[in-house]
């Protein structure tokens, strides 16, 4: 944006533009849950509901895998055999895909959980991607929150193409 017109007076004082300051646009974060899931588990809707349950949010926050990675974990995901999940392999374009409607319904692994070590249990995480920050690592942290982001880009996020 051009700070003055070529006769070197403030544009703004001109009044051909308003200020070049905020303009009320702003971005903001926020973590959800599904509306199924806070029916059905409805402490979950403050962070006091979701401290110190390591196993619970576990079981409940399983992790999201794609469709090129459940079809070659199961025997299930072929041209030929349909299942409840997939209709059919991914073409390389949809591999790296969570949903593809009609075709990859989605797939939620079990979070590897040990009874004896709660320490290592999490609930999954879908952080943003973009080049926004996030604190929810911080925040899970201090709230002793065990929700954490297994994602493929590097901050554990998800792009928005997936």
């Amino acid at each position: 944006m051009w700070y003055a017109n070529k006769n070197g007076t403030r544009i703004e004082d001109e009044e051909y533009i308003f200020l070049t300051k905020r303009n009320g646009l702003t971005g903001q974060m926020g973590y959800y849950i599904p509306k199924f899931t806070a029916k059905k588990h409805p402490e979950f809707v403050s962070h006091f509901g979701l401290s110190n349950k390591p196993q619970k949010l576990s079981e409940v926050f399983k992790t999201p895998i794609s469709w090129g990675e459940y079809c070659s974990s199961t025997t299930d995901c072929s041209d030929q055999n349909k299942n409840e999940v997939a209709t059919r392999q991914p073409s390389d374009s949809e591999k790296d895909k969570y949903f593809v409607d009609g075709f990859y319904k989605g797939f939620f692994k079990d979070n590897k959980c040990d009874i004896n070590n709660v320490n290592d249990c999490n609930g999954h995480f879908v952080n943003i991607g973009c080049k926004w920050t996030s604190f929810a690592e911080s925040q899970f942290y201090w709230q002793n929150i065990s929700l954490a982001s297994a994602g493929p880009l590097p901050n554990g996020a998800y792009s928005g193409a997936q």
